[in-house]
């Protein structure tokens, strides 16, 4: 196991914000998507790419929060959280 996975993908997850509430000046807690990051590491565990992330982040912004996410933008996140399983 990486050391400290969960934070990484966290910090992804972050960057990846399809709702937007993680501007500078909100109010809302930085830890908003946190909870997706354990599902993510066991996948990335399984050998999942990146393009399997990114349609996975895809069915998140969809099912989960009610949003359509940009797959550009899913994939440039997954692909950040690929490489960095890969290479850490």
């Amino acid at each position: 196991m990486k050391p400290n996975p969960l934070l990484k993908i966290s910090e992804c997850l972050r960057k990846w914000d399809p709702i937007g509430v993680l501007d500078e000046g909100s109010d809302c807690p930085p830890t908003e998507y946190d909870s997706y990051a354990p599902a993510i590491v066991k996948m990335l565990a399984r050998g999942a790419d990146a393009d399997a992330i990114a349609a996975h982040l895809n069915n998140l912004a969809r099912e989960n929060i009610g949003v359509c996410c940009g797959l550009k933008k899913s994939l440039e996140i997954a692909r950040e959280m690929a490489d960095y399983w890969q290479n850490e």
